[in-house]
């Protein structure tokens, strides 16, 4: 206001130096305050420079703590802002320190509670609130987007363990939970890249040597060369048989008994 204060800061003296704090922060957010350590000095009239400082203030806060209501003079000034609230010519806002009984006109209005700001970020908050409450400001409301926000701490939490089955056949795939919810799939076949990737999957799991060697265990020989690459092999014991078959006198040998 013109030739006034923007705010008159009423207060117990066993906060003034946190109020004194408070007072200069506002100051620098460009809010002209009324504060008795700046404003009255030697010489003055106590009485009158403070009627006049609630007078021209558009605004006025009450430091509230136990201390602060139990003095006379902040009963006085509580009351004579109180008075100027209720004419509508004053914005009263109660400023919570400390836990303290609020006189009920007091308790009535909407107060800035610091009670709770134990480190920089929660008081930077709060002065924020109380300038912005000071210079008639509200909070400004969100653009219409169309998004849903969730509040902040809302987030996805596992559940634990599920219990379900699972059934494989031939014709799909059955997975049934345990309350009673069943979702079922059926083969859609193999493309060509998911037979190659089988096949070369084959291939390392078991080479060409490990097969050749499966093979001959398999068809009652030993040795033998893989053909073409058919599975076929060159039989070479039949040749080894039939040696042993010929009459060892052919072989310049004396046939033993019962020759």
């Amino acid at each position: 206001m013109a030739g006034g204060f923007d705010v008159f800061v009423s207060y117990g003296h066993a906060d003034q130096e946190w109020v004194r704090v408070l007072a200069e922060n506002l100051e620098r957010a460009g809010l002209h305050v009324f504060y008795d350590e700046w404003e009255i000095s030697a010489g003055d009239v106590l009485v009158h420079r403070l009627d006049e400082g609630i007078r021209t203030s558009a605004n006025g806060i009450l430091v509230v703590s136990p201390d602060a209501l139990a003095r006379p003079w902040v009963a006085e000034e509580h009351a004579a802002m109180l008075t100027r609230a209720v004419a509508g010519r004053q914005r009263l806002i109660p400023v919570l320190l400390r836990d303290a009984e609020l006189p009920p006109f007091l308790a009535a209005r909407v107060y800035v509670d610091f009670r709770q700001a134990h480190d920089p970020a929660g008081y930077t908050t709060r002065v924020g609130e109380l300038v912005a409450a000071l210079r008639g400001e509200r909070r400004a409301r969100p653009e219409v987007d169309g998004t849903v926000r969730p509040p902040p701490g809302l987030a996805y939490r596992a559940e634990g363990p599920l219990a379900a089955t699972l059934r494989i056949s031939p014709d799909g795939v059955a997975l049934t939970r345990a309350d009673g919810t069943v979702t079922e799939g059926r083969p859609g076949g193999l493309d060509w890249s998911a037979v190659q990737v089988l096949r070369e999957l084959e291939r390392v799991r078991c080479p060409p040597v490990v097969r050749r060697r499966a093979a001959g265990e398999g068809g009652g020989h030993r040795g033998g060369n893989d053909v073409g690459g058919s599975g076929r092999h060159r039989v070479t014991r039949g040749r080894a048989d039939a040696r042993r078959a010929v009459p060892a006198r052919r072989r310049g040998r004396r046939p033993g008994p019962g020759a």
